[in-house]
């Protein structure tokens, strides 16, 4: 039996965080969507574990509620070093992002943001998204449904998707269908739309386990890379009480991943540890492939790819689910807008425009992270592809012909030759120089602040031509108030409890001056009538005088300047007075399909 009257204005593919970031992002603007997800709930397997500055502003802003997140997040104080070890009992280096970086406030007193980084499992977020959702009047939710098909209309996607709990297809009718099914992406297939890029990079094993290590560590920290040829890899704490991934490089054909058991995992980890009598149960074992790809477009007449069905690369700097956080705010209020203005469809084709420059930076610098690591080993005096060899040394018929227990003893011998390596160069003064300073050669892996909040975005839905921030560094940040840049945070008091944000409605455009001016607003009424702007006149306020100064300065508004900042928080563009205000004006939403 089908169903065939189900309808709605957006098709949602897919209940991970893009997914389900997107449909908040749409119900800000009361747009109703219909998400299909195959499986019934979260899945409990920890993946990414790191929210950035960006992305917590972006979820502020569709309403989800920042101190659930906190309250599920590992301390902030714990999520400020990285070590690297022989085992998490024995540091030999670090990266400590309060003491190491030119600018440690950036960190520890927010500057930049309202919002610090939070260290905090995919899963955790995923839950409170899931819960506000389930909450949200203008979403639907259907889990344990599958894609199966659609079909391109004129103004109409009609898409078919099996419910498995009925065993029944169920046909969708939408304004949009948007994809966020994922790396392996079945609508994308679907389209027929290619991956280009790198490729792949290596597979890996992650082990999920949960402990309370906080009393074996030296001091916290969100990441321990473990250089021990018995047990390389790294632990990430998605919180150091009670939430660990163990993650390890695995080459094939020579590795045997049937001999990956539990039993194999709970010895490795405590080789890793350092700790042999301790008790370690593992919850779930993840096997992955570490790609770089990116899909040669982006959309297809009213089918929209985000988050990892657009473009998936190495974990490596935490870029991945933040990236697809960026690709939902970015595409949803542009969707949002398109049907509230009844619109033509010309503002959604700055959606690839403005997300893959983003994407593909992101991409290079996540494999630049990857590949700058093994300079840690090299620094030790083991080769880069000392592990790999290693396995297919294990792989190998001489070795398979030896009795196991030759072949374990050889093993062994081995990787104690390769443990003394380490440790003698650790104590050598010279080589300990080199090792410390390599290791602050990866300061950019995990100080990004420049690409988490430095994009700027060029193309049409901005008034300027640069395409792409030509400036942009990893690890700095310049607040900017240039067209395409994001609006800036200031404190706006004393006590730190009013952002420059909190002007901002990601439900409308909004207008900055100096002192209102009666002819913005008969303008904004008359010709943009269908573009929902709040107009904000400074001199309004009723600021003190420092954090006025400050504002001015930071957002040099000046005179009669205006300042006209996108529903995502993004600067769309500058005037000089009210008549250029209304000549720019009229011809960016035009050139945007917004207004006849």
């Amino acid at each position: 039996m089908k169903i065939n009257n189900l309808k709605t204005d957006v098709l949602i593919v897919g209940a991970g965080t893009s997914g389900m970031v997107v449909a908040l992002c749409l119900a800000k603007w009361n747009v109703k969507s219909i998400i299909v997800e195959r499986n019934l709930g979260v899945n409990e397997h920890p993946k990414a574990h790191e929210l950035n500055t960006r992305s917590i502003e972006i979820l502020e802003s569709i309403g989800v509620s920042i101190q659930k997140l906190e309250q599920e997040a590992s301390p902030i104080s714990d999520g400020t070093r990285i070590a690297f070890c022989t085992s998490i009992k024995d540091e030999f280096g670090e990266i400590d992002l309060d003491k190491d970086v030119d600018d440690p406030s950036k960190y520890n007193r927010y500057v930049k943001s309202a919002r610090p980084y939070l260290n905090i499992s995919q899963t955790e977020i995923e839950r409170v998204l899931r819960k506000t959702i389930k909450e949200n009047p203008h979403i639907d939710l259907l889990s344990g449904h599958t894609w199966k098909s659609v079909e391109d209309m004129d103004e109409t996607v009609l898409a078919e998707v099996e419910d498995m709990n009925n065993a029944q297809d169920i046909k969708i009718a939408a304004k949009y269908l948007l994809a966020a099914d994922g790396a392996s992406s079945p609508v994308r297939k679907t389209l027929e739309i290619q991956m280009s890029g790198h490729g792949l990079i290596g597979t890996f094993v992650n082990a999920y386990f949960e402990k309370n290590l906080r009393a074996f560590i030296q001091k916290p920290a969100k990441l321990y890379w473990i250089l021990n040829p018995a047990a390389a890899g790294v632990f990430i704490a998605h919180h150091i009480d009670k939430r660990w991934v163990y993650n390890f490089p695995i080459y094939e054909p020579w590795d045997n991943i049937e001999e990956i058991t539990d039993e194999y995992l709970a010895s490795r980890i405590k080789e890793a540890l350092g700790i042999e009598q301790i008790e370690i149960k593992i919850k779930s074992i993840s096997f992955w492939k570490m790609t770089l790809q990116i899909a040669e477009k982006w959309h297809h007449k009213n089918i929209f790819l985000l988050g990892d069905a657009a473009h998936c690369f190495p974990p490596t700097g935490g870029l991945g689910m933040n990236s697809g956080i960026g690709d939902a705010h970015n595409l949803g209020w542009k969707i949002a807008q398109c049907i509230y203005s009844h619109s033509k469809n010309s503002l959604l084709n700055s959606y690839e425009n403005e997300r893959r420059p983003v994407a593909e930076n992101n991409a290079k610098e996540s494999l630049e992270n990857f590949e700058k690591f093994f300079d840690v080993f090299e620094s030790i005096g083991l080769p880069k592809d000392g592990a790999e060899k290693l396995a297919k040394f294990k792989a190998s018929k001489l070795i398979k012909l030896l009795p196991t227990f030759l072949n374990e003893r050889l093993i062994a011998i081995l990787q104690s030759v390769a443990k003394a390596k380490i440790k003698g160069a650790i104590k050598s003064p010279k080589k300990n120089k080199k090792i410390l300073s390599t290791i602050k050669e990866q300061i950019p892996h995990f100080d990004r602040i420049g690409l988490d909040l430095g994009y700027i975005y060029g193309g049409d839905a901005v008034h300027s031509k640069e395409i792409v921030n030509k400036s942009l560094t990893v690890t700095e940040y310049f607040p900017s108030c240039s067209p395409g840049a994001r609006f800036p945070h200031l404190w706006l008091n004393s006590s730190k409890t009013l952002s420059s944000h909190s002007l901002l409605d990601y439900t409308k455009w909004t207008l900055l001056t100096l002192n209102g001016d009666p002819l913005l607003a008969d303008f904004n009424h008359s010709i943009l009538k269908s573009i929902p702007i709040q107009l904000i006149s400074i001199s309004d306020l009723d600021l003190e005088r420092r954090y006025e100064e400050s504002f001015l300065e930071l957002t040099e508004i000046h005179s009669e300047e205006v300042i006209m900042v996108r529903p995502d928080g993004h600067i769309a563009f500058k005037a000089k007075n009210t008549a250029d205000y209304q000549n720019i004006a009229k011809e960016f939403f035009l050139r945007l399909g917004l207004i006849d």
